[in-house]
């Protein structure tokens, strides 16, 4: 497989602007963090939960942290010539599985399956 092709600082903080946020890292080093480990990630399905999961509980931004993650998984996706299609009557929509995830009800591998369901 090629080498993967992760979003930047720059452009992650660009993403939470774009969804009417002020783009304000309250905690950069976290943001830093999930870069490095969607980097070492083996697969796009791990760093795409990687900029899911991680970057909600990462908490990076003063606001739109769970949007932010959404959006930066979408394009993380996007960079790799894959894509995301949400599928209707799965357990949980968008929203729940961003809320479930921030409020820790929704764990990691129930975030992974979700992604890997949704890939196309």
């Amino acid at each position: 497989m090629s080498e993967m092709i992760h979003p930047s600082e720059e452009e992650i903080i660009k993403i939470n602007k774009r969804l009417g946020e002020n783009g304000v890292l309250v905690h950069e080093s976290n943001l830093k963090a999930v870069l490095e480990k969607a980097k070492h990630s083996k697969t796009i399905e791990d760093a795409a939960v990687v900029y899911l999961y991680d970057l909600i509980h990462a908490h990076a931004f003063l606001d739109g942290n769970k949007r932010t993650a959404f959006h930066v998984m979408l394009y993380f996706l996007e960079l790799n010539k894959r894509k995301f299609k949400y599928k209707t009557g799965y357990e949980y929509n968008v929203e729940e599985l961003v809320y479930g995830i921030a409020i820790d009800v929704i764990k990691r591998p129930q975030a992974k399956k979700f992604v890997k369901d949704g890939l196309i």
